[in-house]
């Protein structure tokens, strides 16, 4: 970035994807939308052209500068697909030798955190994902959100590398069960269930067997389906029994599933899972981490374009942090709050 104060206004027509903004851009309600240093894509263009801007605050800099700046911002989306193939290539390893290796464990952390840091809420949850990699892009994805929530709640970095491994391997017990019941598109049976159930406590053991895998790392896979009110398995915890790792990785595997296509579901709206993560798990998640959670959704969601169930398009202006599922919108030149339009629901987020 060009030093501290090299900066200059610039028509909104010329602007140019590697450009680094100088200026906070704010809404309405006085939310900061485009922070200042965020480089220029063609996405943030849009955004800016659609606010009526004319003209904008840049960092002035060398070509090759803003060259390298859109080169970084491509080289993230390549990252997340490279990771996906990895995750492939080593849940396939462990699955065959149904054991965890520390070499692949210390690798794929390394390249989660690095992602946890890079991309934001929207970018994990609008990223392709084939339902026959579900899998692997779901590990993938808790470990990055588990990466996003250790910062939010100021974990040390050793702890949240710690949280990123849990993540990572939450489900990976799930090498463990056939998979005529983890790819089966009907409802499991009573006894199908009851097994599949025990992934957690499979995925323990195989994490234990590694001397370098730390405890806390282990009783996160263990109770990552543990409930608040006890109602979860495979122990019945509840409360703070649960170790904390547990109580985060129950809220952002439940709200990372709930958005993705499986076999035998389709993926649900974003803003479905956040009512479900605010209304219908009442007891299920720690109230204190999901408050953290409700209250960093708005940080990442306002001023996404989203498409409604009326297929018009619409652009988030304002979360309210009562009911965060029913954000106030714009739809061309009205402003429409969602909560006083129950018949209106945001589909999809326009991954522009």
């Amino acid at each position: 970035m060009a030093a501290k104060g090299s900066n200059k206004k610039i028509d909104i027509d010329k602007l140019k994807p590697g450009m680094t903004i100088a200026e906070d851009i704010g809404s309405e309600f006085g939310a900061v939308l485009i922070p200042s240093g965020t480089v220029l894509t063609e996405e943030v263009i849009n955004r800016l052209e659609d606010r009526g801007r004319s003209e904008v605050e840049i960092f002035t800099e060398a070509e090759e500068e803003r060259k390298s700046n859109l080169e970084k911002v491509k080289e993230k989306e390549r990252d997340y697909r490279k990771s996906v193939i990895k995750f492939a290539e080593k849940f396939e390893k462990f699955m065959y030798k149904r054991r965890v290796e520390y070499d692949d464990v210390l690798e794929l952390t390394e390249k989660t955190s690095k992602l946890s840091e890079e991309m934001d809420l929207v970018d994990v949850l609008t990223a392709i994902r084939r339902v026959d990699e579900y899998t692997y892009t779901h590990s993938l994805n808790v470990g990055i959100l588990a990466g996003m929530f250790a910062e939010w709640i100021n974990l040390s970095s050793e702890r949240k590398n710690n949280l990123v491994q849990a993540g990572i391997f939450h489900d990976i017990g799930k090498a463990k069960i056939p998979e005529s019941i983890l790819k089966k598109p009907d409802a499991l049976t009573k006894k199908e269930f009851e097994f599949m159930k025990q992934h957690s406590v499979f995925g323990f053991r195989m994490v234990k067997e590694s001397q370098q895998i730390e405890d806390e790392v282990a009783a996160g896979i263990l109770t990552h389906h543990e409930r608040y009110d006890g109602s979860g398995y495979p122990r019945q915890y509840e409360g703070e029994k649960i170790p904390l790792f547990g109580r985060v990785l129950a809220i952002v595997d439940a709200f990372d599933a709930m958005t993705a296509d499986r076999v035998y579901q389709r993926a649900r709206p974003l803003f479905y899972a956040i009512k479900v993560v605010e209304e219908e798990s009442f007891g299920h998640f720690d109230y204190k981490l999901k408050e953290v959670f409700l209250r960093k959704i708005p940080n990442y969601l306002v001023d996404e374009r989203v498409k409604l169930n009326n297929k018009k398009e619409a652009r988030i202006i304002f979360i309210p942090p009562s009911h965060p599922y029913h954000p106030i919108i714009k739809v061309d030149d009205l402003y429409l709050d969602l909560k006083k339009n129950p018949g209106l629901e945001i589909v999809e987020i326009i991954k522009e």
